[in-house]
């Protein structure tokens, strides 16, 4: 049993004003892998938002009061934080106690307009696609900084995210432990021998910082892994009709074509192994659009032209099978045999029909082996994914 091919994508891109780059990225790396982990931040930061939908009653009081200097008037934020530490207290007033439990359930009441707000903040019907692909198990979004509970972090983030906003400023302290824990993710991902790292521009860029500055060392599997994916990302993402499918139909075509994938991931690696530069040298994008255009563009035409032939072919026996077609060659068989006796005629009739009849099994078996062959091709899984897309 084959173990699953793992690619990790690694964006640059922000993602809070929408996730078309992420997107973009994921849909070639879902085509070609059995399973995906993006690591972006702005994806990162709203998987994290949404987990404020789980946070409990208690630590929506507790988030209200430690933002309530930014957003409340200061006798507000002052009798809120008494009613807090009121509960903290031993000996509990009656008075603050009922204070607190109003507070609860007022804030509880108007959550789902909190998190309706910062849902607004991604463009949603494409934070949606990203969560179908997540519910089928076949990609996961990586949360960086998370040290507590997904809706305690949620909390604490959106929290950091106040403040930053109201002072007009974003925490060094706040936001480097998230780029610290983003950065090693990526590295990780090219030094790992469990995944297949695909990287966009600026990611490559950060990789040859790093390595130009002697930080880190990346063993010869992972330039061999990275130059897979790249080659996989250059490829697919020019099939014609990709911008205009969608997660759940780039994954519902991928299982339909399980079997020819395997047969072009095969040729991705005997591409990939004539890579000269790694995926984030800057000679690498010439070395894949090299292999597009020597190697994928004439096969491809080469399986139009054989579907082609087969195809007419194929029309050419259906148009001799048909009543019609076959009037010509009856007649022609018939003409002769009027002038012989009844059980001759029989005979050699019979003879002349089975004669027929195993030619056109054996035209019809040989363009169904032709197109068997076509299917074997290597380079079929590309030309079909492209089909199957145009007409999603």
């Amino acid at each position: 049993m084959r173990a699953p091919l793992h690619i990790t994508v690694n964006s640059s891109s922000g993602g809070v004003h929408g996730f078309d780059h992420e997107i973009e990225m994921i849909k070639p790396a879902l085509l070609y892998a059995d399973s995906v982990t993006l690591n972006s931040g702005g994806a990162s930061l709203i998987s994290s938002m949404i987990e404020l939908e789980n946070l409990a009653d208690d630590d929506k009081v507790r988030l209200a009061a430690n933002v309530s200097p930014y957003i409340f008037s200061q006798s507000e934020a002052s009798a809120l934080m008494q009613v807090i530490r009121a509960r903290k207290n031993r000996r509990r007033e009656p008075k603050l106690i009922n204070a607190y439990e109003n507070m609860k359930r007022r804030i509880t009441k108007e959550w789902p307009k909190i998190t309706t707000k910062i849902a607004s903040l991604a463009d949603l019907s494409k934070y949606r696609q990203l969560r179908g692909a997540i519910e089928r198990g076949v990609l996961h979004v990586e949360v960086f900084g998370r040290k507590k509970s997904p809706a305690k972090h949620a909390a604490s983030t959106l929290q950091n995210l106040i403040a930053s906003s109201v002072e007009g400023k974003v925490s060094r302290n706040s936001i480097k432990p998230i780029y610290d824990a983003f950065v090693d993710a990526v590295i990780d991902s090219v030094k790992s021998p469990n995944t297949y790292p695909m990287l966009d521009p600026d990611i490559r860029g950060l990789v040859r910082s790093r390595l130009s500055a002697g930080d880190d060392a990346i063993p010869i599997g992972g330039v061999s892994r990275s130059k897979q994916a790249g080659v996989a990302f250059h490829l697919l993402s020019r099939l014609p009709g990709l911008q205009n499918v969608t997660l759940d139909e780039v994954i519902s075509i991928r299982e339909e074509l399980n079997a020819p994938l395997q047969r072009f991931r095969a040729a991705l690696i005997e591409f990939s192994d004539n890579v000269k530069h790694a995926a984030w040298h800057e000679g690498f994008e010439f070395d894949a659009d090299r292999i597009f255009r020597k190697d994928v563009v004439p096969a491809v035409e080469e399986i139009k032209e054989l579907l082609l032939n087969n195809k007419f072919s194929k029309h050419a026996l259906n148009e001799t099978l048909t009543p019609v077609g076959l009037a010509g060659p009856i007649s022609a068989i018939l003409s002769p045999l009027k002038q012989l006796p009844d059980m001759l005629q029989f005979s050699l009739l019979a003879t002349s029909a089975a004669a027929g009849a195993s030619v056109l099994l054996r035209a019809r078996q040989k363009m169904l082996e032709e197109r068997v062959n076509i299917e074997r091709n290597q380079m079929y899984f590309y030309y079909a994914a492209g089909e199957k897309m145009i007409r999603c």
